[in-house]
């Protein structure tokens, strides 16, 4: 491949990974800039635009606005191409997706404490130990953290969660901002409610077990 100042490379810093570009060449080498936010570890490892992986000391490598690194062009015979993972960070999303959800309406109160202090009558559409969908009449901010109150076998919980999307009018996902264990807690609470249900009424509700 023929590098060019201005290409973009990656630096991976063990679990952190910074953007950077070519800033220089000479006919051998390349120089590299890369913005640091954070303290350095003494060594990471440069991905080039095409893929090439080569290991880079860091500890001649000041903490500054920019970090510059001097490295030789790769060689294809010095190592093999190196499909860069996501960032460990990246791959969170896909946790609570992986609960198992179940259908089940129950009344809830979303509050807003963010200024507001406002107090809106919402109801759920199925839930998870993860996240739950909501029907809440009242708008709702996506990306805004609130606290869900509902009442369970005579306890009244409250969960701090966020609204991680909009579907639909006035239907909205959020993602508990708890541990799981909490979340396997409320879930157990739903468990035993609807077991209470079905033999006070003799009916089965409909649960529908899903992977949300």
């Amino acid at each position: 491949m023929h590098y060019e100042i201005g290409q973009e490379v990656t630096l991976r810093l063990g679990d952190r990974v910074l953007k950077g570009k070519i800033t220089d060449m000479t006919v051998s080498s390349a120089v590299m800039s890369f913005p640091v936010p954070f303290e350095l570890p003494p060594s990471g490892m440069v991905v080039w635009p095409d893929g090439m992986v080569a290991r880079a000391d860091m500890s001649q490598a000041s903490p500054s606005t920019n970090v510059m690194i001097k490295l030789p062009f790769p060689t294809r015979s010095e190592g093999a191409r190196l499909p860069a993972p996501l960032p460990a960070a990246e791959n969170k999303a896909t946790d609570h997706r992986r609960t198992v959800r179940i259908d089940v309406s129950l009344p809830l109160t979303v509050a807003d404490f963010t200024g507001t202090r406002r107090l809106m009558d919402a109801r759920t559409l199925n839930m998870s130990s993860g996240g739950a969908l909501v029907l809440c009449e009242s708008n709702l901010i996506v990306g805004r953290d609130y606290t869900l109150k509902l009442e369970l076998l005579a306890e009244l919980i409250a969960l701090k969660a966020r609204v991680v999307r909009r579907l639909g009018r006035n239907t909205y996902a959020f993602r508990f901002l708890a541990d799981s264990d909490t979340g396997h807690g409320l879930m157990r609470k739903v468990f035993m409610l609807l077991r209470g249900s079905e033999s006070s009424s003799g009916k089965r509700p409909s649960w529908n077990f899903r992977r949300g």
